[in-house]
């Protein structure tokens, strides 16, 4: 750029795309482990899950508890009693395909919700991939719970307030 003289203009450098980009990934990471940490510790006071609890406290994965798809399920039927039924268990859940349809009853459940935009790929989650999409789905789910259900409630990330 050039001053009205012709002259060139000193460019000044705030930083750069490659740092902005990095910036607010780290941020996002930072928020998904937040919003993580914060599921495990709803899903265990709603179904009293140990795996999310030792999640919750720091001392697991939530992704590992929700593998198997029963924690989902059991998520499902505390809140809306009933709604899904034949969840493969205990050792009979950990073949893929066991995973994979319990997830799946999960996932058919916040899809009749009408939370077509926040759902994922049942076999992300038993395989271990795309966990981002599985948390939002159940922040999504979590703004979905009845009024008049007295359960524990999902506590979403506090507002962060800018001064101006």
């Amino acid at each position: 750029t050039k001053s009205a003289s012709g002259a060139a203009l000193p460019r000044h450098h705030y930083g750069t795309v490659e740092v902005l980009d990095h910036s607010i990934q780290a941020q996002q990471e930072q928020q998904l482990r937040e919003d993580e940490l914060r599921l495990a510790v709803w899903i265990h006071h709603v179904t009293g899950d140990a795996q999310s609890g030792a999640a919750a406290a720091g001392k697991g994965s939530l992704q590992e508890a929700l593998q198997t798809g029963e924690v989902l399920c059991d998520l499902i039927n505390a809140i809306w009693p009933g709604k899904i039924v034949g969840i493969s268990r205990g050792q009979g859940a950990q073949t893929l395909f066991k995973r994979v349809a319990n997830i799946t009853h999960f996932v058919q459940f916040c899809s009749s919700l009408q939370l077509s935009h926040s759902l994922f790929v049942p076999a992300d989650l038993a395989e271990g991939r795309n966990f981002r999409q599985v948390i939002r789905c159940l922040c999504a789910l979590a703004q979905h719970v009845p009024e008049t259900w007295d359960g524990p409630r999902f506590q979403p990330a506090p507002e962060v307030r800018h001064s101006d």
